[in-house]
């Protein structure tokens, strides 16, 4: 599903997503429709101007799916950590006209010990789904 046309930007839309203290709690590969859903413990989304959270909570998701569709590839480094700590940041960077490379970058606790996991997905789109209505993509 595109929604690019009608919607924020894909790289505008994740500076909406506030990911701070929050982790992903699975990864979910489809390989059969080219998806991979993070679904998160909770989700907050910054509305303010200058771009900052402030605490804004009237929209917070608890299990928030992010969504990325038209996915030819995926990869977590180093190889072999879980992502199960705190997420640090989400980012998109244009692969060409119609792919971004999507970058989480999430900590991994490993017996004491904390270290940086790089989700990347390389697809065509993203989008936010509330798990109390699954299916229908929020994008703005």
């Amino acid at each position: 599903m595109n929604l690019s046309a009608t919607k924020l930007p894909v790289d505008r839309f994740l500076r909406t997503l506030y990911l701070g203290d929050r982790g992903i709690d699975s990864v979910h590969l489809d390989l059969r429709d080219n998806t991979v859903v993070v679904t998160v413990n909770l989700l907050s989304r910054i509305r303010s101007p200058d771009g900052r959270w402030d605490f804004y909570s009237a929209e917070d998701i608890v299990g928030a799916r992010l969504v990325f569709t038209g996915v030819t590839a995926f990869s977590m480094d180093p190889p072999g950590l879980l992502p199960d700590d705190f997420i640090y940041s989400i980012s998109a960077v244009p692969l060409d006209a119609n792919r971004w490379r999507f970058v989480i970058e999430v900590g991994s606790a490993n017996a004491g010990m904390t270290n940086e996991v790089t989700i990347s997905v390389d697809g065509a789109d993203a989008h936010l789904e509330d798990p109390r209505v699954p299916g229908v993509p929020i994008r703005e």
